[in-house]
């Protein structure tokens, strides 16, 4: 009788450490900042020349750049990228800024720790989807203007 009391008591604490250990692992797991669902997605809108200016917004991830229409692709000089799953050097800050909306429905997106800020909200414009662009704080002829851009696939739907 003695040794099944052992033997109880032993498989009581082990799972008990187990489960311990089990549950303060996953409440130290780093936070990511996540977009927006309503934002994600390819967008785009006519820039200078046979280029367009393109935000791909991801769950954990934020790019813009222009996309060279003979290639498909996004010219690496002028693309930039903020991950909310990367995390600013030396601490456990995201890149990624995400405020909720604001009483105009526009979320506030940014990096952590610059002036940045690119305010979007998902529209009706001319009758499609579009993603409207507020910039207030923009350096040079971007400030204060509102550009508006438009679903698409990827690359291969580009128009």
């Amino acid at each position: 009788m003695q040794k099944i009391h052992q033997f109880l008591t032993l498989f009581l604490l082990t799972t008990g450490l187990i489960i311990g250990i089990g549950l303060s692992n996953t409440s130290a797991q780093a936070k990511y900042t996540q977009t927006p669902t309503s934002l994600r997605g390819y967008w785009q809108r006519p820039a200078k020349g046979d280029a367009r200016s393109v935000l791909i917004i991801k769950k954990y991830k934020f790019e813009g750049g222009l996309l060279n229409k003979e290639y498909f692709q996004i010219n690496t000089n002028d693309d930039w990228q903020i991950r909310g799953d990367k995390y600013l050097k030396g601490t456990k800050t995201p890149q990624l800024y995400v405020n909720k909306k604001n009483r105009n429905g526009y979320y506030k997106l940014g990096k952590v720790n610059t002036k940045t800020r690119w305010y979007l909200k998902k529209v009706k414009h001319n009758g499609k989807v579009a993603l409207k662009s507020y910039v207030p704080n923009a350096l040079g002829p971007a400030e204060g203007k509102v550009f508006y851009y438009y679903k698409f696939k990827g690359t291969g739907d580009f128009k």
